[in-house]
């Protein structure tokens, strides 16, 4: 891995890059995604050293908000993973864990994106690159991934991210992934039925009452 001095905030996510064409489905080591966290987390908080960045950290107000990640709308719409029944699932959620709580991810800025997660107390989602946003969780909080399931087996990467960051990381096995041709690929995307959602509902009670 190569790294370069960010000279700002906008830039310092492009700090690393992979010289021997490393995939993109692998997880960096997690000495790499430490460093990365605490510089960009430096950037955001306005610091320069590692005993700022900690007194910052622990400033944080606790996490609150149950995070959904989105994949119907903003950057995700028309794109593979969509989750067919996600309004059902948001209902479900707002009537077991009160509307207050329930936060929908779409899109953001990075500055934007690092204050949502820092307010999360549980993340769920399919599995997807704003699961990168894992970095900016507080530790002793939660993930609950959808894998799909052609990747689960292949693709630990978030999970590898949250033990690295101290992220409990649940995940629902089994969602049920249907093919969608299009002119230019085959898309695979969630459906979920009611017992998929009771069993989510479920597992986020499950990282609530473990925190």
């Amino acid at each position: 891995w190569e790294k370069e001095q960010p000279e700002n905030f906008s830039c310092a996510v492009q700090h690393y890059t992979a010289k021997d064409g490393i995939s993109i489905h692998h997880s960096p080591p997690g000495e790499i995604l430490l460093l990365t966290r605490n510089r960009l987390l430096s950037a955001y908080h306005g610091v320069t050293d590692e005993t700022s960045l900690l007194h910052a950290l622990n400033k944080l107000p606790k996490p609150f908000s149950i995070v959904f990640v989105s994949r119907g709308e903003g950057f995700h719409k028309e794109k593979s993973r969509q989750v067919h029944g996600e309004e059902k699932l948001q209902a479900e959620l707002i009537k077991r864990f009160g509307e207050a709580k329930i936060v929908l991810h779409q899109a953001g800025t990075l500055q934007e994106q690092i204050e949502l997660y820092q307010q999360a107390t549980v993340v769920v989602a399919p599995h997807g690159a704003a699961l990168a946003n894992i970095l900016w969780m507080q530790p002793g909080t939660a993930v609950v991934e959808f894998p799909a399931q052609y990747y689960h087996r292949r693709y630990t990467n978030y999970m590898h991210l949250s033990a690295v960051v101290g992220v409990r990381y649940y995940t629902v096995p089994d969602i049920k992934m249907e093919i969608h041709t299009t002119k230019t690929e085959d898309q695979l995307h969630y459906v979920l039925g009611e017992q998929t959602i009771d069993d989510i509902v479920d597992t986020v009670a499950l990282a609530l009452e473990e925190q």
